[in-house]
């Protein structure tokens, strides 16, 4: 129903580079002709600016989805992608609708990263903590 590429896996995929949004719309263009239904590309905080930028694309419509970047020395995004699908996921278990789907998934992954907790003391990354969202509101 939905594949959810970030900016490197679609690059590779689609044999294109992505530094932006419009070349991400045209990497989400280029999945949907290779068989998707829909894509979640997933730019995160690779693209310049202050936000974190994903596009889904459903084949005719693109909408960004956006998430202002969390800014820390330690970032804590071990995890992101794989959190955000299967968020996605369950929410399509619940909706069909995708954009919803998709919205809420991004935001539950924006709170994982926001509380992320230390893998330990040696690395400077974190893990995503999937019960951030429940924990602050």
């Amino acid at each position: 129903t939905v594949v959810t590429p970030n900016l490197r896996e679609a690059e590779i995929l689609t044999g294109q580079t992505i530094t932006s949004r419009a070349d991400m719309v045209q990497a989400a263009q280029r999945l949907v002709a290779l068989g998707a239904q829909n894509v979640l590309l997933k730019g995160g905080t690779l693209l310049a600016g202050d936000e974190a930028v994903d596009v889904l694309y459903d084949g005719t419509t693109a909408t960004f989805l956006t998430q202002a970047k969390i800014p820390e020395a330690k970032m804590y995004h071990n995890g992101a992608g794989c959190t955000l699908s299967a968020s996605l996921a369950a929410n399509l278990g619940q909706t069909a609708d995708v954009l919803a789907a998709a919205q809420d998934a991004k935001e539950f992954v924006w709170y994982g990263i926001k509380s992320g907790v230390d893998l330990n003391h040696t690395f400077d990354v974190g893990n995503v903590w999937q019960g951030a969202r429940r924990a602050e509101k």
